[in-house]
């Protein structure tokens, strides 16, 4: 029988070092947030797994770098299963799905707004409904894409919540 010191695993202090790591990075404020991932590597945007339940079947819809990413990270974690995705082109306000005929081939249980500006998630939305998709499927969280948005605005506050 293996003995465990739980000075070691004393939660409170856990949770302090996390707290004190996280602290390192800094949210971004929504007029410093970008559509393009740039040369970050894929883990650098982390997929939204929150959001869904494993096995479900996604949608992306939303810009290169983030169908790129998020393809990546489903390719390797098969969390849930991505049923395929959708570039979107935004001209002067006017959204352009490419390949828009997957809203009607694919199968799918969500759509997934891979985006991270507020403003071009409501227009993309809006066109997804106007073409048809079901409101209440689509799902977007571009506020915690970015993984230090993460730490902050999701993993901090759960890890708040479930403390012991």
């Amino acid at each position: 029988m293996i003995e465990i010191d739980e000075s070691i695993i004393d939660p409170e202090e856990l949770f302090r070092r996390i707290k004190a790591k996280v602290a390192r990075y800094r949210p971004k404020r929504e007029e410093e947030i970008d559509d393009r991932v740039g040369g970050e590597s894929p883990y650098g945007i982390i997929f939204p797994y929150h959001l869904f339940h494993r096995g479900e079947r996604i949608l992306l819809v939303g810009s290169r770098d983030f169908l790129r990413c998020f393809s990546q990270q489903l390719s390797v974690e098969q969390y849930v299963s991505l049923s395929g995705s959708i570039e979107v082109a935004m001209q002067d306000r006017r959204v352009e799905l490419r390949e828009a005929d997957k809203l009607y081939t694919c199968c799918y249980d969500f759509v997934l707004l891979a985006v991270r500006k507020k403003e071009r998630a409501k227009a993309i939305k809006k066109r997804l409904v106007e073409l048809g998709v079901d409101e209440k499927i689509i799902k977007w969280d571009g506020e915690s894409y970015a993984v230090a948005d993460f730490l902050h605005r999701v993993y901090l506050p759960l890890l708040e919540h479930l403390r012991w």
